[in-house]
């Protein structure tokens, strides 16, 4: 049985080159959004534990391979299980289209040559 809640995920990796390569650990924190028999679909979290909008599909086994459960407050539970699935990541407001300047007409631009001004 998958339990609801919030799971860990560690990836192991190396920055840099050669001499100056260094072994890291990747943290990332998972949301259960939904849990099937199946399929459980995982919602990434930030780094202030709010849903990205990025989402991963996975197997129960998998699930469990990969990630580590761990425990939160139920009240926290409960206030990010609301943001999942109730509230979409808002999208930014489409930024209004310019006006096209006005094109000064013929007579006005052969009289006003750089040269004349």
């Amino acid at each position: 049985m998958i339990e609801e809640g919030i799971y860990l995920e560690e990836k192991r990796g190396t920055v840099g080159t050669s001499g100056t390569s260094k072994s890291i650990v990747y943290r990332n924190l998972w949301a259960t959004k939904e849990v099937g028999p199946e399929v459980v679909t995982l919602q990434l979290l930030d780094d202030k534990a709010n849903p990205t909008g990025l989402i991963e599909e996975v197997s129960p086994a998998e699930l469990r391979e990969r990630f580590v459960h761990r425990p939160v407050k139920p009240e926290v539970w409960a206030a990010l299980k609301s943001r999942l699935h109730g509230n979409p990541p808002s999208k930014p407001k489409a930024k209004p289209k310019p006006k096209p300047a006005k094109k000064a007409s013929n007579a006005a631009v052969a009289s006003k040559n750089w040269w004349e001004t």
